[in-house]
């Protein structure tokens, strides 16, 4: 699996796991910024949800939020040439 895919993937952890990066503190920052605001929106959504649809609110807004950043961080790791 190459770089970006398993920077799409598996994000910062993968990274530091298979290739041994090393991010910066601004990638580290935009990290905690992303998780915070997924694990905020999967509460909002499951909480708003109705009960029958709970389950799938939350997971579907993680798996969006998952791409997203995945997408987010692939983009910004080729425009900082990080590989």
């Amino acid at each position: 699996m190459g770089f970006y895919a398993t920077a799409f993937l598996f994000h910062l952890p993968g990274l530091k796991l298979f290739y041994k990066f090393k991010a910066d503190k601004k990638l580290k920052a935009i990290n905690i910024y992303a998780i915070f605001i997924s694990l905020l929106l999967i509460s909002i959504l499951y909480t708003v949800s109705e009960d029958s649809y709970r389950l799938h609110a939350a997971m579907t807004t993680w798996l969006i939020c998952h791409l997203a950043w995945g997408a987010f961080l692939v983009l910004y790791l080729k425009r900082r040439g990080a590989f």
